[in-house]
């Protein structure tokens, strides 16, 4: 079982130990443009004691730096259009945004209510 140290460099928040039976690990939840240092030490089996463990020590201190945040551009859809509108139904329809995960799409009865 390896036994895994993250830090934040020059933080003074505790590290995180996080425990694995593989030889990597993905560390989730880490901070954009952060600075972190890292370690690992694994529990060895004694030999001929079935559950009794011991540790290696910890190795040698490496360190890695997660990348800046992202801005993408965030713009609101352009060239709204009305298509096959019916009695009961309307297709609405606008520019695709290259970023857009998803869109919401807003509608009320005109002169009902304001935005």
């Amino acid at each position: 079982m390896l036994h895994y140290c993250l830090l934040p460099v020059g933080s003074a928040n505790s590290p995180v130990y996080v425990k694995s039976q593989k030889s990597s690990v993905v560390i989730n939840g880490l901070s954009a443009n952060t600075k972190y240092e890292w370690k690992v030490e694994n529990y060895c089996n004694t030999i001929g004691q079935t559950g009794n463990y011991m540790l290696s020590g910890w190795s040698p201190v490496s360190n890695f730096t997660t990348l800046k945040s992202i801005v993408i551009n965030c713009s609101a859809p352009q060239n709204l259009t009305t298509l096959n509108s019916t009695q009961n139904t309307a297709t609405l329809k606008w520019n695709k945004v290259s970023s857009a995960k998803y869109y919401i799409v807003s509608y009320y009865q005109q002169n009902a209510t304001t935005f």
